[in-house]
């Protein structure tokens, strides 16, 4: 929603939605300009090559990408990097990861993954090592592999509000160091304090 009326603004907006209700919802909701914004019925996986096939290569483009589970393939993300002045924010779903690792869903998890070689995270997965080093391990594949076609990852882990656990990454693959810079910028730690009625400074990291 923030980047349609974001400035200086986008010049153009596509929208991919494997839900017909909530891809109809969507378009009423931001009420855009038909002149600039397209909205794609389907699963994203197909249609990408669609999709990206009506952006010049020379034009700059952000995706958002934002898969309820681990329906992102791999193919996918690199159709999308063919294009020389991508930057893409990936959901990397590092708890959907471990939940298919305990699902056997192996070919789920290869079309997640590609070639790159996941099994031996989740035989270190199932040997007991702590979820924090598989986190990592896991996120150092992806990145990686995105670095393999000439695209920098720089993540930011999002923790659950109530219970303050690891839930997600936020990936932003980038090429060219402007979009790192004012990802970092984005995604550092806000910082805030205050003072109770008992006179306790309090400091909240959001």
């Amino acid at each position: 929603m923030l980047a349609t009326i974001t400035q200086p603004p986008f010049t153009n907006f596509v929208f991919v939605e494997q839900n017909a209700e909530y891809l109809v919802a969507l378009k009423e909701r931001l009420a855009l300009p038909s002149s600039n914004s397209q909205y794609f019925p389907g699963d994203a996986n197909n249609l990408v090559h669609e999709v990206m096939s009506g952006i010049d290569d020379f034009d700059p483009c952000l995706v958002l990408i934002d898969p309820f589970e681990l329906e992102l393939d791999w193919a996918t993300v690199l159709e999308l990097a063919k294009k020389p002045r991508i930057d893409m924010l990936i959901n990397f779903q590092v708890s959907q990861i471990f939940r298919a690792f305990g699902l056997g869903s192996h070919e789920r998890l290869n079309r997640f993954f590609g070639p790159n070689d996941w099994k031996p995270i989740e035989r270190r997965w199932k040997e007991g090592v702590s979820p924090e080093v598989i986190r990592s391990e896991l996120f150092e594949l992806y990145k990686n592999a995105l670095e393999k076609h000439e695209l920098r990852a720089i993540p930011k882990l999002i923790y659950t509000e109530s219970k303050n656990l690891p839930l997600y990454y936020l990936v932003y693959a980038v090429r060219f160091g402007v979009g790192e810079k004012v990802w970092k910028d984005i995604a550092k730690p806000k910082i805030s304090r205050y003072h109770t009625l008992d006179g306790d400074e309090v400091t909240i990291y959001e």
